[in-house]
C-alpha cells in the first residue's frame, strides 16, 4: 500500500505539470501556436491521449529507476497503477497506431505506399538519430571522453544503436549496462513491423475478411501465452472497425464514455500488467472511450495535453536519458533510491519538466522541419 501511495503521490506531479504547462501556453501564445497551430485537422482526443500517456510513462520509469538505484534490479514497478502507467500507456500507443492506419484503409483511402514509408522515415528517423547522439554524448561523458574500444568497434556499436533495435544493442565505448541509460527504443521496432505489414493487412480490408484478420491476429498473439504486445495493434484494428462500421455511432457516445471509465477502473483494480485477454479487452475499451471525447474523456482536448501529445515522440525518446542524469548526477543513486511519497513527486516533476522543455525544443528544431518541410 505504501508503494502504491507513493506512486499516486507521483501522479500528483503529472497534474501539476499539466497546470504549469497551461500557464506557459497562456503566457507565451507564440509557443502555443508554434506547436498547436499545425494541429487543426488532427483528432484532439488522440493527441491529448498521447500527451497524457507520455507523462505517465515518465512516472512509471521514475519509480522503476528509483527501485533500480535501491536494489540494482531493473524490474517492473510495484503496484497496479505504477506499472500500468507504463505498460498500458505503451499498449494504448500501439492501439492508436493500428487505429489510425486501419481507419483510413477501411474508409477506402488509396494507399500510396511510397509516400507512406517516406513519411514514416521523415517522422521517426531524424529525432531517433538525435536521441542516439544524445546517448553517445552521455556515454562519452561517463567514460571521461576517452575512446576505450577500437574505432571500428565503436562505429559498429553506434550502427547497431541506429537500427531501431532490429540489431542487438551493445554497450557503447566499454560502459557497462549502457542500455540502462536508454531503455525505451524496443517499442519502435514493433511500430516498424506493423507498418511493414500493412500491404499484407490491406488485403483483408473488404467484406468479412477483417474479422478473419482480427481472429487470426489474436490467435497468433496468444499462441503459447500472451507474452507480447502485438495484439494491441489488433486492438487498434478492431477499434477502427467499430468506429467506421456504424457500430460506434449506433451506440450513444455516453455509453462509450462509461464503458471506457469502467474498463479503466477494472484494469487498475485487478491487473498488474497488460499481458492477457482480459487486459486486451479492457485497454481496447479504454481507447474507444477516449476517442468518444465525451464525459471525462473530453479533458483530453485540453491544450496542455494536446501540446504534450504533439511533442510526445521526442518526450518518449529523451525522458529516460534525462532521468538517468537526474538520478545519478543530480540526486545521486543512493538518494534517488530512497525516494517515496512527496519526494518522489518532486523527482517526477523535475524529470517531466526537463523532458517537456527539451522535447519542445527538439520537436520545433528536429521533428517539425522534417514533418512539414519548407515549400519553395
Amino acid at each position: 500500500m505504501g508503494e502504491e501511495m507513493g506512486a499516486l503521490a507521483g501522479f500528483g506531479s503529472v497534474v501539476v505539470l499539466i497546470g504549469m504547462l497551461a500557464l506557459v501556453l497562456w503566457a507565451f501564445p507564440r509557443l502555443a501556436n508554434a506547436v498547436l497551430g499545425a494541429s487543426a485537422t488532427r483528432s484532439g482526443e488522440l493527441d491529448g491521449l498521447r500527451g497524457l500517456l507520455s507523462v505517465l510513462v515518465i512516472l512509471h520509469h521514475c519509480v522503476i529507476v528509483s527501485g533500480y538505484c535501491a536494489t540494482g534490479q531493473y524490474v517492473p514497478a510495484p503496484g497496479n497503477f505504477t506499472n500500468l502507467a507504463g505498460e498500458a500507456s505503451v499498449a494504448l500507443f500501439f492501439v492508436a497506431t493500428g487505429y489510425l492506419y486501419w481507419a483510413r484503409i477501411l474508409g477506402g483511402a488509396k494507399m500510396n505506399w511510397r509516400h507512406l514509408y517516406l513519411g514514416r522515415i521523415r517522422r521517426l528517423v531524424p529525432m531517433y538519430v538525435v536521441s542516439v547522439l544524445m546517448l553517445i554524448a552521455i556515454v562519452m561523458a561517463e567514460t571521461g571522453f576517452t575512446l576505450r574500444v577500437p574505432v571500428s568497434e565503436f562505429a559498429e556499436e553506434i550502427f547497431r544503436w541506429l537500427s531501431f533495435t532490429f540489431l542487438a544493442l551493445p554497450d557503447i565505448n566499454g560502459l557497462p549496462q549502457t542500455g540502462i541509460i536508454q531503455v525505451v527504443l524496443w517499442t519502435l521496432r514493433y511500430e516498424w513491423q506493423f507498418v511493414f505489414a500493412l500491404p499484407l493487412l490491406v488485403l483483408f480490408a473488404r467484406g468479412p475478411l477483417p474479422w478473419l484478420l482480427y481472429v487470426v491476429g489474436l490467435l497468433l498473439a496468444f499462441k503459447g501465452g500472451f507474452d507480447n504486445l502485438y495484439a494491441y495493434f489488433v486492438g487498434g484494428l478492431i477499434a477502427a472497425h467499430v468506429r467506421t462500421r456504424l457500430i460506434f455511432v449506433s451506440i450513444p457516445p455516453r455509453v462509450w464514455d462509461v464503458l471506457g471509465v469502467a474498463a479503466l477502473i477494472l484494469l487498475l483494480a485487478n491487473f498488474h500488467h497488460v499481458y492477457g485477454l482480459a487486459q486486451f479487452a479492457l485497454v481496447t475499451l479504454i481507447f474507444l472511450g477516449a476517442i468518444s471525447g465525451k464525459g471525462v474523456w473530453g479533458l483530453l482536448r485540453l491544450r496542455p495535453l494536446r501540446f504534450l501529445g504533439l511533442t510526445s515522440y521526442s518526450t518518449y525518446l529523451v525522458h529516460h536519458m534525462l532521468l538517468y542524469v537526474v538520478a545519478n548526477h543530480l540526486y545521486g543513486a543512493e538518494r534517488f533510491g530512497a525516494l517515496a511519497g512527496w519526494s518522489l513527486q518532486g523527482a517526477v516533476l523535475l524529470v517531466s519538466i526537463s523532458a517537456v522543455a527539451l522535447s519542445t525544443l527538439t520537436y520545433l528544431a528536429v521533428e517539425r522541419p522534417w514533418i512539414q518541410p519548407a515549400k519553395g
